[in-house]
């Protein structure tokens, strides 16, 4: 359980407070578009890879793969490594 709460402790230190905020009053029932959106805020501080990105948000990789992720390439997002689309140290990047 510590090893969890560290993990989450150690994605989220450079997101900026307002953010955290707008992420810890998410609930189980949170809209895609506004999770895209905080995704997009969070990949405009750094990139930001699948796992990161869960972690942040409490959800699952398999879900911002399958559900969220695709629908933002191209158009709000873009990959790091275009080359290697599946690389192990893939990120997203805010256009």
């Amino acid at each position: 359980m510590m090893i969890v709460w560290l993990l989450k402790q150690t994605s989220q230190v450079d997101v900026p407070d307002e953010l955290k905020e707008r992420i810890s009053k998410l609930g189980k029932k949170v809209s895609q578009n506004e999770i895209k959106a905080i995704i997009i805020e969070l990949c405009k501080i750094k990139p930001r890879t699948r796992k990161e990105l869960a972690d942040i948000l409490t959800k699952s990789e398999e879900y911002l793969r399958k559900e969220i992720l695709p629908g933002m390439l191209g158009t709000e997002l873009s990959l790091l490594y275009p080359e290697s689309p599946n690389s192990p140290n893939q990120a997203y990047k805010a256009k």
